[in-house]
């Protein structure tokens, strides 16, 4: 299965199943990151960059 295919099987799946799917791939995902790229990961889901962070800490 391709990616846009299964962004649309994910789309057809409730909310809670959809839920279900997203938290274990994403641990999946995660623990086979390294550091840098894990945060860089989770700031990405959020809308924010490792840029933003720090620019944000200038600003302290």
């Amino acid at each position: 299965m391709d990616a846009k295919e299964l962004l649309v099987a994910w789309t057809e799946l409730d909310k809670a199943q959809a839920s279900q799917f997203i938290r274990q791939a994403l641990t999946q995902l995660l623990a086979s990151m390294q550091e840098d790229e894990r945060g860089e990961m989770i700031l990405s889901l959020f809308g924010g960059s490792e840029n933003d962070k720090v620019a944000s800490m200038v600003h302290l």
